[in-house]
């Protein structure tokens, strides 16, 4: 009986290296796909353990929302209003405060001991008319829990654009606001960081319910006929029809 033969000639490894590589190309977009679906996942997780904070510090605060906050007028920021409930630190080694930072927020932040922050407080157009105020702004005023008509469609927390000092505590981005007087529309405020169409994002509303929605809808953007995605009313107003 002859010895059977097991050498490979070079133009058999060639194939064989080709239809691995042909396999690859195959699965490696499936394969980031589940990782970005990981991730969206574990952004609308990090969202949904804020709205229990939240509701802690609510009940702690006479049923007020944090305000947003900022630090050049002595007013700390809505992030580190609510740490407490969650961490007794802001350290990047924090698993609590990792809560704060999105997943697929990749900015490097310039410190390197303080934990990014991925979302911003929705101030809505005017926090000095309640139809349409929004959750706080940067003066010392939020909105109470109690007279938010429809909790359920007012929006608290979303995905925001960040820079490299946006950081718990820190006064970089830390709210979405659609005022006629922000210098920077609404849509370009926000991270559709889950979406490569930039269409969908993640959103906390008053009642505690995390969503992914669409932005450009009109339950979003609200039936106003000044509202559009550069000055929506909608989810971002306490009276969302109006």
């Amino acid at each position: 009986m002859s010895k059977r033969r097991l050498d490979f000639t070079l133009i058999e490894l060639l194939v064989v290296i080709a239809i691995i590589a042909i396999l690859a190309s195959m699965l490696l977009p499936a394969l980031n796909q589940a990782r970005e679906k990981a991730k969206k996942l574990s952004c609308i997780n990090n969202l949904k353990q804020l709205s229990n904070t939240f509701f802690l510090y609510i009940d702690d605060n006479s049923g007020f929302f944090p305000h947003c906050g900022k630090n050049s007028t002595g007013l700390a920021v809505w992030d580190t209003l609510v740490l407490p409930y969650c961490s007794n630190t802001r350290s990047v080694k924090s698993g609590a405060a990792k809560m704060f930072g999105c997943p697929s927020d990749t900015i490097a932040r310039t410190s390197a001991y303080t934990a990014k922050r991925s979302y911003g407080i929705n101030s809505g157009r005017s926090m000095n008319d309640d139809r349409f105020a929004g959750i706080a702004d940067s003066q010392p005023k939020s909105t109470k829990l109690n007279r938010i008509p429809q909790p359920t469609k007012l929006l608290v927390l979303v995905d925001r654009i960040t820079a490299s000092s946006t950081v718990i505590g820190g006064d970089s981005r830390q709210n979405v606001s659609c005022s006629p007087s922000s210098s920077t529309p609404t849509n370009e405020q926000l991270a559709f960081r889950h979406d490569s169409n930039w269409k969908r994002i993640n959103m906390y509303f008053a009642d505690g319910h995390v969503a992914e929605v669409n932005y450009y809808s009109s339950p979003i953007l609200g039936v106003h006929s000044l509202a559009t995605p550069a000055m929506p009313f909608g989810v971002f107003t306490v009276t969302p029809n109006d």
